[in-house]
């Protein structure tokens, strides 16, 4: 747990958009007063997923379901550190994600071959379950090659470990601390 935590990030997705209200012209306003009766930014929350870091240059992977729709995204380091980041891009199909951080702030995890993940095995599930960052839960792989709900040629392994909304983006993590997969859904 104490060699993952500082690889996992909690994501805040937004959708900022400018109010424009056309019904009201100001036409003459003394100096100082038109500053009020601007268009303003309105901020829609869209909510909080998790991610992981997993290349130098400020790389992220999360779920596409975190950001979907949002336009601004922030990224809560281990730290409590918060910093913007950019949208790379996404595959909806796979509901896979990538952010951009500045390089400075990140710490690429190492990544296991998922395929020799085995029934039984001890998983921990990183992440921001309700909004509450740095968290894990331990289970076992409850199964492997679970057929999934959006992809037919997409094939889960499905753990007993404490999965809660928040959780989405996080890593599944073997006893190693490397990553055998990423949080996805719910069941």
């Amino acid at each position: 747990s104490r060699k993952t935590k500082p690889h996992i990030v909690q994501i805040r997705a937004d959708n900022e958009e400018t109010e424009k209200n056309q019904s009201v012209k100001i036409t003459s306003m003394p100096v100082g007063v038109g500053q009020y009766f601007q268009p303003q930014a309105k901020k829609n929350n869209l909510g909080l997923g998790s991610g992981f870091m997993i290349y130098p240059a400020g790389l992220i992977v999360t779920n596409n379901h975190v950001v979907e729709n949002a336009n601004k995204f922030f990224v809560r380091l281990a730290d409590k550190t918060e910093v913007e980041a950019t949208l790379m891009g996404v595959n909806e199909e796979l509901d896979i994600a990538v952010l951009k951080i500045p390089a400075k702030y990140c710490k690429p995890i190492a990544w296991a071959d998922s395929s020799a993940v085995k029934t039984g095995n001890i998983v921990f599930a990183f992440g921001s379950p309700f909004g509450l960052q740095n968290t894990v839960t331990k289970g076992i792989v409850s199964a492997i090659g679970r057929a999934g709900w959006q992809e037919e040629n997409m094939h889960y392994i499905q753990t007993d470990a404490a999965i809660n909304s928040g959780n989405s983006g996080g890593p599944l993590i073997d006893l190693n601390g490397n990553v055998i997969g990423i949080n996805t859904w719910i069941l």
